[in-house]
């Protein structure tokens, strides 16, 4: 199997593809189209915005040049950095940034090597070139501001790559609170790989375009933030326009035949929101039809605590409402064992108030493995001028048993002209991977794991995912993203597989944890294209205007498209 691409759209990375390269080298589809947003004539992390890099580096960010700016009631923050999510950490993530008193720090290899420059206050309302430079040779970090050395802090630390593209103007650390913004300005930001001399950073400091061999990305954004796009001086990273923590207006992202809604773990909304939540289904129920939703896919984690009886009571009455309105099927997620995972896969309530009996008899049921919901297929039709799509989606289990993937792939044999829609709990990272072994919160990870035959997400890809020709697309949650993060693959048969990751879980808005956002898939059947909205009926709006995006799925080799 060889990956075709990978798209990032989530707060801590976005690459804005706009085609797809096949094996041969030659472009296929257009991966990604953005759709127009409101423009303003200013940008600033204060007003939740922030640049983020088209992909990540692929060689060690040793140097680091900035201008910037910061008013003397300044309490800092990142300049630029690619550490996201303290719960998992992200090895190889560099952060540079101030402190709350002024002075330059480095975050360097998820922290290996944190350490503040003394003595430096930057604070003072003026604009400064700081310089962090790798002085490989002596083992040294030093700082320089306005071309001059200040300080030296000796430090082996071996080369630092990251997996996330780099962002400006905003600490992601904090995955689950208030991602803080840069306090302040910041004009351009220039990183190098390998040892950099000072008269090198002392000739940049007078260039707007500085480009060499060692240049990872050059990119000089202008005193007052004013481009939607900003290009690297040397063509190899350039950065995009994106917002954090924000609700922004919904934008029309094209003509469509029909909507697919994918709704994330609701597992906070059940134990703290149970308002918000019935506000959600209840917005569901009204809009189907105006929007011809003909389908919906729960992510699981529709409890927030396995030994707690009263939430899965809670969720199966607020999802009840769909019932006769709009068809849905759902998964099991970590928190819908009774044991959390911790020792098998005992599913005394989720059996309870999610029963066989009752989904059995609901439109389009196919069947299910050992007779309970953990594991089950529909079917259903859309009819589309002449033509009528058919579907299948195949519900499975967190880290679903090898057995259980094996029937999954007799499901899809059993339907070749059925476009198959594989959904779980687990399957991907928020930094786009497919979730192995080494995962945090792989399902290979909990301590139940031996007795309930758990899988990755890379036995799941390989066990099924890639095999079957009419597998075009997977959808799971679990790992808390902001955004909307999605990755294309080649299958065993040349057919294109796009898996997305959507979970509103760690989100915060207003210091408002657990959104109620609902991935809404607008499909247009003659064009091949998707397009998507992450939308919350609380706010009647989008977050973040990065999740508002068309992605193509033509396919010449998979039939059912």
């Amino acid at each position: 199997m060889k990956k075709l691409f990978k798209v990032l759209m989530i707060s801590t990375m976005s690459m804005g593809l706009v085609g797809a390269i096949n094996n041969s080298g030659n472009e296929i589809i257009n991966a990604e189209e953005e759709p127009q947003v409101e423009e303003t004539s200013i940008y600033s992390p204060y007003n939740h915005y922030n640049y983020r890099l088209d992909k990540a580096f692929d060689k060690s960010p040793d140097c680091f040049e900035a201008w910037i700016k910061m008013p003397a009631n300044s309490l800092g923050g990142t300049i630029m950095g690619n550490y996201v999510n303290n719960l998992v950490g992200y090895a190889g993530s560099v952060d540079w940034s101030i402190d709350a008193i002024g002075q330059v720090k480095i975050f360097w290899n998820a922290g290996k090597m944190d350490h503040t420059f003394k003595g430096v206050y930057l604070n003072d309302n003026q604009w400064h070139h700081v310089a962090v430079f790798r002085k490989i040779s002596e083992n040294k970090f030093c700082l320089a501001v306005d071309g001059q050395l200040k300080d030296e802090y000796i430090s082996f630390q071996r080369d630092s790559i990251g997996p996330q593209p780099m962002q400006i103007g905003v600490n992601y650390a904090n995955w689950t609170n208030y991602k803080t913004p840069f306090e302040g300005k910041i004009e351009q930001v220039t990183v190098k790989t390998g040892e950099v001399s000072l008269a090198e950073i002392q000739q940049d400091m007078n260039n707007k375009e500085i480009v060499g061999e060692n240049v990872l990305t050059n990119l000089y954004l202008g005193k007052a933030w004013s481009e939607r796009k900003i290009l690297d001086s040397n063509g190899n990273n350039n950065a995009k326009l994106m917002t954090f923590e924000k609700m922004v207006g919904v934008v029309d992202t094209g003509d469509y035949d029909y909507t697919l809604t994918v709704v994330p773990d609701i597992q906070l909304m059940t134990r703290y929101k149970p308002d918000i939540l019935e506000k959600q289904m209840r917005w569901l129920a009204i809009n189907a039809n105006k929007y011809n939703m003909q389908f919906a896919m729960f992510l699981g984690d529709l409890s927030d605590h396995g030994t707690m009886e009263d939430l899965y009571a809670t969720a199966a009455q607020k999802m009840a409402i769909l019932d006769g309105r709009l068809p849905y099927t759902f998964v099991q997620g970590n928190h819908d064992y009774d044991n959390n995972c911790s020792t098998d896969r005992t599913s005394t309530y989720f059996d309870r108030y999610f029963p066989y009996s009752k989904y059995s008899q609901a439109e389009g049921f196919g069947g299910t493995y050992e007779g309970s919901m953990a594991n089950s297929f529909f079917t259903f039709e859309v009819p589309v001028d002449r033509d009528v799509i058919k579907y299948c989606v195949i519900n499975l289990e967190f880290g679903p048993r090898m057995e259980v993937i094996r029937w999954a792939g007799r499901i899809c044999e059993a339907f070749p002209e059925h476009r198959v829609i594989i959904t779980t709990h687990g399957f991907m990272d928020p930094d786009g991977s497919i979730m192995d072994e080494n995962a945090r919160y792989s399902a290979t990870s909990y301590s139940f794991a031996k007795n309930a035959k758990a899988t990755t997400g890379t036995q799941l890809f390989d066990g099924l995912v890639r095999r079957y020709p009419n597998i075009f697309m997977t959808l799971s949650g679990h790992n808390g993203s902001d955004d909307i993060v999605y990755r294309t693959d080649i299958g065993d048969h040349g057919n294109i597989i796009t898996s997305f990751l959507i979970d509103a879980q760690s989100t915060s808005y207003r210091g408002d944890a657990q959104l109620d956002m609902l991935a809404l898939f607008k499909i247009n059947e003659k064009n091949k294209t998707i397009g998507i909205t992450y939308y919350s009926p609380e706010y009647d709006a989008c977050f973040n205007h990065q999740n508002q995006f068309v992605i193509s799925f033509y396919d010449k080799n998979n039939k059912t498209i």
